[in-house]
């Protein structure tokens, strides 16, 4: 019997299929949410305009810098203590400059949030707080105007950034998060939350997990 499941799983491999994501915004002319199920969040707000342009698979979120950041208020609420955060972009921004890449914050403005930047030395900056606060720098390879798929993973042990489905940067979490998050709403900015959004390039099939995917789900996401 084990020889014949054996057979059977080498004939007929299992596709790696991450599980389906509690977030996801194709982005494809709109900021519509969909679900695990699939099925279009209702209650999900958008604020500040949105502009789209082509993307990696059909159109891209365009977001500038002299413009707010387009926003999703009101998302359907997750206990944060682990997650992964998952989404193609494209950088627009010069040598030197700096920018916001993404930036969330619980609705309510509970002590809990994630954001990614891009600093002016051409390197990342990678937080996460819960509420205590843990970063992870280094150096950004992201080139502009050249799509490249960015991941991020969370639990009460490490937080991990990826790169094109790579492993970049992995920082162990000492006493820093509560295991007691309460399930929050986040707001998710493409860009800085205020009158100008600090974003500068283009943003596709952005998706969020409330919990920690493998490696292997990882670079699965990666491949256009």
């Amino acid at each position: 019997m084990k020889t014949q499941l054996k057979w059977l799983a080498l004939a007929f491999p299992v596709a790696l299929v991450a599980a389906e994501p509690v977030y996801h915004v194709a982005m494809d002319g709109s900021l519509d949410a969909f679900g695990a199920d699939k099925a279009k969040i209702k209650t999900v707000q958008t604020k500040n305009a949105a502009d789209f342009v082509p993307g990696v698979f059909k159109q891209a979120l365009n977001v500038v810098p002299e413009k707010p950041a387009p926003c999703l208020m009101k998302l359907p609420g997750f206990n944060y203590v682990q997650a992964t955060v998952a989404f193609w972009f494209r950088p627009a921004w010069k040598e030197g400059e700096s920018a916001w890449i993404i930036n969330s914050r619980d609705t309510d403005w509970k002590p809990v949030r994630f954001y990614l930047l891009h600093t002016k030395d051409g390197n990342f900056d990678l937080s996460v707080c819960m509420p205590g606060q843990v970063q992870i720098f280094g150096k950004d390879s992201l080139r502009s105007g050249e799509w490249a798929h960015i991941a991020f993973t969370w639990d009460l042990r490490k937080i991990q950034f990826f790169l094109n489905g790579k492993p970049v940067r992995t920082r162990t979490v000492k006493d820093a998060f509560n295991p007691e998050t309460k399930p929050i709403r986040p707001a998710v900015f493409f860009g800085r939350e205020g009158e100008t959004g600090s974003g500068n390039g283009a943003y596709d099939d952005f998706k969020m997990f409330d919990r920690v995917l493998s490696a292997d789900e990882i670079a699965e996401l990666a491949k256009k």
